[in-house]
């Protein structure tokens, strides 16, 4: 059957289907793309449910008691010093989101500043000849910005809502719990008069630190596995691409650091780490893939934001599929 043609519709040619990385130029071609707005009225009430979701999860972070696991002195595990942190919680946050933020900023300068010197129109968020320069600005780099800040918030948020249920439920004993506690070698209750801390002491597992950085850089991983193609394992020759896998792994480094401070700080045990970490790259990768289709996705879009395109049940570029 005969589509209609649409003047506003990016045109691209037909032909090579080659899994060149989406950041710089390829010879990909994506199939025709629906021209919808950036910016569904539905995304309010994503925002709206994450808000809430972040505001209960502070609520249960900093009121409910956490469990209270009974304890002995000659508990190795629990009886390192205090010592100060080198990550503060505030640091985490920012590390999260704001590194995320970083790395999408950073791939649209490069795709910016490849667009200006001649770039490639084969790559979907390339701007053609002539085109509408607001509508490319609102149609494709507002729209993957979005994408990617508010799957980037959703990632934290729930991460966040998980780890801080089952803080409260498992009630770990961090390992310098009995300098915050202080107790009593009688009858083993807490002298400290820092209530807080001692509440703290008791919310080791899993360590939210990790699991937060994970959360927020793992989007970011996933992000530059897309625009760069190191996720597509093809048969094309491998050669001079090694650079893009190392690119990649420069958010996992600052999870590990911020991991590994909690170790060196006392702050957490080895299991607390590792399964947080887990849990935030899980959860990353889920958020992603709910705004943003495989990282490996072939015909060009891999990287390419959701909202309307993609391929029909007969094989045509679908436009039925709702922008949300």
């Amino acid at each position: 059957m005969t589509r209609p043609h649409h003047h506003n519709r990016p045109h691209y040619h037909q032909g090579a289907t080659s899994a060149t990385p989406l950041l710089y130029p390829s010879a990909r071609h994506p199939p025709p793309q629906v021209s919808r707005p950036f910016f569904h009225p539905l995304y309010i009430l994503d925002y709206l449910f994450t808000f809430l979701l972040l505001g209960f999860s502070l609520y249960l972070d900093a009121v409910p008691e956490p469990f209270h696991r009974e304890f002995q002195l000659n508990d190795p595990d629990i009886a390192y010093p205090r010592k100060g942190e080198s990550v503060s919680r505030t640091m985490s946050w920012v590390m999260a989101l704001g590194g995320a933020m970083l790395v999408v900023t950073l791939v649209w300068v490069v795709r910016l500043v490849w667009s200006f010197k001649g770039g490639d129109e084969e790559d979907w968020w390339s701007k053609e000849e002539g085109a509408d320069e607001k509508q490319w600005w609102m149609e494709v780099v507002l729209k993957d910005v979005h994408h990617a800040l508010l799957g980037t918030f959703l990632s934290v948020t729930l991460t966040f809502f998980m780890v801080t249920v089952t803080k409260l439920l498992v009630g770990r004993l961090r390992p310098d719990f009995l300098a915050r506690c202080q107790p009593d070698p009688i009858t083993l209750n807490c002298r400290s008069n820092d209530t807080s801390e001692i509440r703290k002491g008791h919310m080791s597992f899993p360590s939210g630190h990790a699991s937060r950085t994970a959360a927020g850089l793992g989007f970011a991983c996933w992000y530059l596995v897309a625009a760069l193609g190191v996720g597509c394992f093809d048969g094309r020759r491998p050669e001079g691409r090694v650079w893009r896998v190392l690119i990649c792994t420069l958010p996992l480094l600052v999870v590990l650091y911020v991991a590994v401070s909690r170790l060196q700080q006392n702050m957490h045990h080895w299991e607390d780490v590792s399964v947080g970490a887990l849990l935030g790259f899980t959860i990353s990768y889920i958020c992603y893939r709910f705004y943003y289709p495989s990282i490996c996705e072939g015909k060009g879009l891999a990287g390419r934001p959701k909202g309307g395109e993609g391929k029909g049940p007969q094989g045509e570029a679908s436009e039925e599929r709702p922008d949300v």
